[in-house]
């Protein structure tokens, strides 16, 4: 073992650690996200921020669809100005959770296609 690097069981402990404080916030989370990968972002580089986190870091992808799944069943009256606030989107209309959904779709069609999950 590499000094300073956690073991196997440390890092386990830790990705769970974070995916329960995500899951356990997934407004905060959703917009953490948007913030990070999709606000400013073409298209194409939202896509492949996806790619990479899917590839990279699927506990994080599973995470994210986990929470825009929590978002939707229970959708805030202010998701529109989250979505524009965290991600720079603008709906032209489009009510927000149909955005969100529509998004959801096609990130968890892409998660599906590299991890054969959901």
């Amino acid at each position: 073992m590499t000094s300073g690097m956690p073991s196997g069981e440390d890092l386990l402990a830790l990705i769970r650690r974070q995916s329960a404080e995500r899951r356990a916030n997934p407004r905060g989370f959703l917009c953490e996200f948007l913030q990070t990968y999709w606000y400013e972002f073409t298209e194409e580089d939202q896509r492949a921020n996806w790619e990479r986190q899917v590839e990279q870091y699927p506990w994080y992808a599973e995470d994210l669809l986990a929470c825009a799944d929590a978002v939707l069943a229970d959708p805030p009256e202010d998701l529109a100005t989250l979505l524009e606030d965290c991600g720079g989107v603008w709906l032209d209309g489009q009510a927000p959770a149909d955005w969100l959904r529509e998004r959801r779709a096609e990130l968890g069609r892409v998660y599906s296609a590299a991890t054969g999950g959901s």
